[in-house]
């Protein structure tokens, strides 16, 4: 299928913004302990996600959309807890969503389409990476919850 001269443009200007923006992504996430102890740096990350979101949203790339949505969703989460005490656990699974990204735009780079069986099943594998994200999030919080109340009943 043929892609006209305007759309291969846009694509390539947003493949382009992508590739920085998920330089940014994994340079948070392999410094994470110390990204999320900067607001600033967390928002980053968050912001990054939510312009790739919307870009592949504009363009119809759902599986990118998609992934790039649960890491924004994420990242608001843990903006929204500054004090949560992070583990290798809770970085390895967010380095794991993350890897879908990479090869989604490797493969719109080549072909100005992601394919819809590598599509389809960066989905279905980044769903139960971010099912196991979030189960061990909640962990996390509730050992913060039960750690702030042991320590206000003292």
């Amino acid at each position: 299928m043929a892609i006209d001269p305007q759309q291969q443009r846009i694509m390539g200007y947003f493949i382009e913004e992508a590739r920085e923006h998920l330089e940014t992504i994994l340079h948070g996430l392999n410094n994470f302990a110390v990204t999320i102890a900067d607001p600033e740096a967390i928002h980053e990350l968050y912001r990054a996600a939510h312009s790739i979101k919307g870009g592949a949203a504009m363009l119809g790339v759902e599986s990118v959309r998609l992934i790039a949505y649960y890491l924004e969703d994420y990242f608001k989460k843990i903006k929204e807890c500054p004090d949560l005490k992070i583990d290798q656990k809770l970085v390895d699974l967010f380095l794991e969503a993350y890897a879908y990204l990479p090869q989604l735009l490797k493969q719109l780079e080549q072909n100005f389409a992601v394919s819809q069986a590598m599509s389809e099943a960066a989905i279905e594998a980044s769903t139960i990476t971010f099912e196991k994200l979030g189960a061990h999030f909640e962990a996390l919080l509730k050992v913060e919850s039960a750690t702030a109340e042991s320590t206000s009943t003292i």
